[in-house]
């Protein structure tokens, strides 16, 4: 059963990523923006945690990618952590609008407060993260655990520019937002 909750919720994210950049797309927004950290960093970054995600998919569509099979219970407390992590996407990208980029965006945007963001300043990026550890214990690898230790260190990297470009862009805003909500939880 976690394994058809796991492919069914990746395929309403996909869905929804290609949804969102097809309506960009038509909209003649673009949705690749400016890596905040060194290029080939911020790829390698985003190539770990999809390598990361691809384990978590391809145990759960039965390919036994696992170096260790789990217990019940921690198959099904990866795949909470999955569930928690696709809800904390899906619903940073909505709160986002038009806004979401891969990387910082060339053209002006509105500063965003609505939602997750009242509770968490990177709810998508901790939506990641939850997907990635989902992806360790329910696809315990040692490949997997690097890709997703390598996927999460970058990550945090970028958000550290992110928000260094937070702060350039909408200052005294972005100041007392940062005072009031913490980076993650």
């Amino acid at each position: 059963m976690h394994n058809l909750i796991i492919l069914l919720l990746f395929i309403i994210f996909f869905l929804i990523m290609l949804y969102k950049g097809i309506k960009m797309k038509t909209e003649k927004k673009d949705f690749l923006g400016i890596p905040p950290i060194n290029s080939i960093l911020y790829f390698i970054g985003k190539t770990s945690m999809g390598l990361s995600w691809a384990f978590l998919f391809a145990q759960a569509a039965k390919l036994n990618v696992a170096s260790v099979k789990l217990p019940s219970y921690l198959l099904w407390f990866a795949t909470l952590l999955f569930v928690l992590g696709i809800i904390f996407s899906i619903l940073s990208y909505y709160h986002l609008g038009m806004s979401d980029r891969f990387g910082l965006p060339k053209e002006k945007t509105t500063f965003r407060t609505k939602g997750l963001y009242r509770i968490s300043r990177n709810p998508m990026y901790l939506g990641f993260y939850l997907i990635s550890i989902a992806s360790c214990m329910y696809a315990l690898n040692p490949f997997n655990l690097f890709f997703s230790l390598l996927g999460i260190a970058v990550h945090h990297k970028i958000i550290l520019a992110e928000e260094n470009f937070l702060e350039q862009r909408f200052k005294d805003k972005w100041l007392k937002y940062k005072a009031n909500v913490r980076r993650y939880i």
